[in-house]
C-alpha cells in the first residue's frame, strides 16, 4: 500500500510493508514451441548471453535450445541425445557455442554408468561432436550428473565413482581442448568413501569448485567443497572448505556458484527455524585463502522449502531458488533476489508465478543474466500446452543511479563520531550503517523504481524524501544530508525485523518528476538505542528520470 503525499503536505501517514512489497512475477513464459505435448521441462537449465537451454523428460531425453530475439525467446533447435539408460536427470552447461549436456543414468548394458555429450554450434545449430564416458565404466557411477564448461576446459562429476578405492568416495574428470578434441587431463578423486565429491561443480577463470555435500565433518554427514587452482596445466587442491555448523545431512556443496572470489554454497537441507529450510553461504578468497563473509538465510523460513536448491551469482546479484516454498499450497516454489549492503547480503526481490500451481516446484532450476532471473518449474500445468514452464523475472539488476553520501570509514565526518561499515552512511546503534539502492528503471511511465533501505534498527520508522539540489554534507541529527532544494515527501514505513526498508513502486505521483530532471532520494530513520540525537540518514541516491 502507498500514502501518496504532495509536495506541501506535513503530516505523513505511516504504512507496514507488506509481503506484496517483495513479490515479482513474470514477464514471459518460456515453453517448447515445436510439441504441444511436453512434459517434465526445465529440471534442469542454463543460458549464456542470448542462448537457453532447457532439458524435457517424458517419452525420451531431449534438450529445447532458445534464442532470444526481437519478439521474445524463439525456440531454434530440439536436441536428443543418444539413448540408452533410465530419463529424466540430464545437467547442463553452456559456454557460448559449446553445450555440454550429462546423461547420469545413461548405459544399457552398465546401467548409471553415465555420459556427458559435447555439442559445437555451427551456423544456428549445436551438433554432437564428442561423447566423453569413463575408459572403465562401472554401473552407477552417475558420470555427469555435474558437468561444467569454460574456454579449454571441461569438468564432469561422477558423484558415486569408486576409483579411488573407496565406496562413493567420488570423482571430477577433467578434460582438455586440443585441436578441437577434449581429452582427459586428470582426474581428482574424493578424500573418503560416502563423499559424493563431484556431486557439484564450478568453473571460473582458472578455478575450479567441487561439491562433497556427504563428506562427514564433526562426525555427521554435513558436507565440504574442494577448491582447486590451475597452475602450468595441472589441477592443484587449494583448499577445504566444510560446513561451520556441521549438521546431520545439511548437504552442504549440493549447489555451488563461483565468480571471481566470491563463492556461494548451498545447504537445502539444513534445519533452521524450519525442518528443511535450507541455507546459503557466502565465501571470500583473499590472499589468506577462503573464508566465509556472510551467511543468507530465506527471508521466510518454510518446512522443506530447501532454499538452495539452485542458485548464481552475477556481480552484485545472487538468485536461490525456494522449490519448496509453499504460497498458497504446498510446493508451489519461488526464488529470490539478494544484494550485498555492507557485510551482508539482504533481499530485493521475491519471484512468484503470477498464476502459482501446488507441486509445481517453480525453482528446481534457475539462472541469473544480466539483471533477469529464469526460474523452472517442471510440473507447471501450462493451458492448451504441456507440463512445465520457464518463467522470465526482469528488472531485477543493475543498481540504478550513482550512491553518494557516505561516511568516512572511521566516522570521523559523522556529528557522533560514529563509524560505518563499507558503503554506508553513519554508524547507527546496531554497529554499522545503513545502506540504500535503486532498483527497476528510472522511466517515468513505467513507475517502476524501487528502493531498499537496510541496515536500520528493527522495525524503525523510515521516510523517503527527494530534492532536486544536492547539499553538500550538512550534518542533521546522527547523519549527513545531501538531498535538498525543493523536497518531496514520499512514504513512512516501518523497518522488518531484519532492518530493511522497502518503497515502491509508483512513487512518481509524489515525486512529481518529470524526463530529464534528476532527482536525490535518501531516507531518514528514527533511532531509539542511539546515544545522540536518536535519527540517522542512509547515503543518497541520485539519478535522472527518462520517459
Amino acid at each position: 500500500m502507498h500514502h501518496v503525499l504532495q509536495r506541501s503536505t506535513l503530516t505523513l501517514a505511516l504504512a507496514v510493508p507488506a509481503l506484496a512489497q517483495w513479490d515479482r512475477t513474470e514477464q514471459e513464459w518460456i515453453t517448447p514451441q515445436s510439441d504441444p505435448t511436453w512434459q517434465n521441462f526445465a529440471k534442469s537449465l542454463t543460458l549464456d548471453g542470448v542462448t537457453l537451454v532447457v532439458s524435457d523428460s517424458w517419452q525420451v531425453d531431449r534438450v529445447f535450445v532458445f534464442v532470444d530475439g526481437p519478439g521474445g525467446w524463439d525456440e531454434t533447435q530440439v536436441i536428443t541425445p543418444p539413448a540408452g539408460g533410465a530419463k529424466g536427470a540430464m545437467d547442463l552447461a553452456l559456454d557460448v557455442d559449446l553445450l555440454v549436456i550429462g546423461d547420469p543414468q545413461h548405459g544399457v548394458v552398465l546401467p548409471g554408468a553415465g555420459a556427458a555429450f559435447v555439442y559445437q554450434r555451427g551456423g544456428a545449430s549445436f551438433a554432437l561432436i564428442q561423447t566423453l564416458e569413463k575408459a572403465a565404466p562401472r554401473p552407477y557411477d552417475a558420470f555427469g550428473m555435474a558437468v561444467d564448461v569454460l574456454g579449454d576446459w571441461l569438468v564432469v562429476g561422477a558423484p558415486f565413482d569408486d576409483a579411488a578405492g573407496a565406496s562413493g568416495a567420488g570423482a571430477v574428470y577433467v578434460y582438455r581442448n586440443s585441436g578441437g578434441s577434449w581429452a582427459l587431463s586428470q582426474v581428482l578423486f574424493g578424500a573418503s568413501g560416502g563423499d559424493r565429491f563431484g556431486r557439484s561443480v564450478a568453473l571460473d577463470g582458472n578455478r575450479l569448485a567441487v561439491g562433497a555435500p556427504s563428506a562427514v565433518v564433526g562426525g555427521e554427514i554435513a558436507g565440504q567443497v574442494h577448491l582447486f587452482t590451475e597452475v602450468g596445466g595441472t589441477w592443484l587442491a587449494e583448499q577445504t572448505v566444510a560446513t561451520p555448523v556441521g549438521q546431520r545431512y545439511e548437504a552442504f556443496g549440493s549447489e555451488l556458484s563461483l565468480e571471481g572470489d566470491r563463492l556461494a554454497i548451498s545447504s537445502p537441507h539444513f534445519d533452521g527455524l524450519e525442518l528443511d529450510q535450507g541455507i546459503v553461504r557466502l565465501y571470500e578468497r583473499d590472499s589468506g585463502g577462503w573464508d566465509l563473509s556472510t551467511t543468507v538465510a530465506p527471508p521466510e523460513p518454510t518446512t522443506k522449502g530447501w532454499f538452495g536448491r539452485s542458485l548464481e551469482l552475477e556481480g552484485e546479484r545472487l538468485l536461490v531458488t525456494e522449490p519448496g516454498d509453499p504460497i498458497l499450497v504446498p510446493d508451489v516454489g519461488s526464488g529470490w533476489i539478494f544484494a550485498p549492503s555492507g557485510d551482508a547480503w539482504v533481499p530485493l526481490a521475491h519471484l512468484l508465478a503470477a498464476s502459482p500451481q501446488g507441486g509445481t516446484f517453480l525453482g528446481a532450476s534457475g539462472a541469473l543474466e544480466g539483471g533477469d532471473a529464469f526460474l523452472g518449474a517442471s510440473s507447471y500445468d501450462v493451458p492448451g500446452g504441456g507440463g512445465g514452464v520457464v518463467m522470465r523475472f526482469a528488472g531485477l539488476g543493475p543498481d540504478l543511479g550513482t550512491i553518494a553520501c557516505l561516511a568516512d570509514p572511521g566516522g570521523s565526518d559523522c556529528p557522533c563520531a560514529q563509524p560505518p561499515g563499507a558503503d554506508q552512511g553513519c554508524g547507527n546503534s546496531t554497529g554499522k550503517g545503513a545502506s540504500l539502492l535503486g532498483l527497476g528503471s528510472a522511466s517515468v511511465v513505467e513507475d517502476d523504481l524501487r528502493l531498499v533501505a537496510s541496515g536500520l534498527p528493527p522495525q524503525a520508522f523510515a521516510w523517503l524524501f527527494a530534492g532536486d539540489a544536492w547539499v553538500a554534507r550538512l550534518p542533521i541529527a546522527d547523519g549527513l544530508l545531501c538531498a535538498g532544494g525543493t523536497i518531496a515527501r514520499l512514504p513512512i514505513v516501518a523497518a522488518s525485523r531484519e532492518g530493511q526498508a522497502l518503497f515502491g513502486p509508483g512513487l512518481g505521483a509524489a515525486g512529481g518528476w518529470a524526463p530529464g530532471d534528476t532527482g536525490h532520494l535518501q531516507v531518514w530513520y528514527r533511532d531509539g538505542g542511539s546515544a545522540c540525537n536518536g535519527s540517522n540518514l542512509t547515503p543518497a541516491l541520485s539519478l535522472t528520470f527518462v520517459p
